[in-house]
């Protein structure tokens, strides 16, 4: 920088740099708080995506048992019935992956059905729900700050010239 006053235009320099510093750290901080905060509603998002995704299932399953108990009621199955050794058609049925809903018998699909609904849809939580909280947390104690952080490293500050230059002819 040229001026007529070397102690001014040092100074001015200084100064300069100390600013653009200054906001260049204030602009990395603010990225990176709002990079947090973006991280923090996606989670969000995502954990209640999944708590209603569970809370519909269950209501899917609730259903499912609904309707399993009245098959149940109107069959006369009150108790479990074991299934390996059920005869159908004049052979014996070893396969179980097939089973009935209605063969766990009314008393049970019942009993399912009266479970408290809170205790419902915590039991059907995703096994990827307490990490996600877990990420969550760890996000939200991030504390950034802007008190010791620098952009650059200033090797030696602007000082006056010993000598005055004087501009170029053309």
């Amino acid at each position: 920088m040229e001026s007529e006053d070397p102690v001014f235009a040092a100074k001015l320099v200084n100064d300069y740099v100390i600013i653009l510093t200054a906001e260049t750290v204030r602009a990395m901080v603010a990225d990176a708080t709002n990079s947090i905060a973006e991280q923090i509603r996606d989670i969000e998002y995502n954990i209640s995506s999944k708590r209603q995704m569970a809370k519909q299932r269950r209501e899917d399953t609730i259903l499912s048992f609904e309707e399993a108990a009245k098959i149940a009621a109107e069959l006369g199955v009150r108790e479990r019935v074991d299934t390996t050794n059920v005869v159908q058609n004049n052979q014996l049925n070893i396969s179980t992956s097939n089973t009935q809903l209605y063969y766990r018998g009314y008393k049970a699909l019942n009993a399912e059905i009266g479970y408290p609904q809170s205790t419902q849809i915590r039991r059907s939580f995703h096994s990827g729900l307490r990490d996600l909280q877990e990420q969550l947390a760890l996000l939200r104690s991030f504390k950034i700050e802007e008190e010791g952080m620098h952009s650059v490293t200033v090797d030696q500050a602007a000082y006056p010239p010993k000598t005055a230059s004087s501009p170029t002819a053309d």
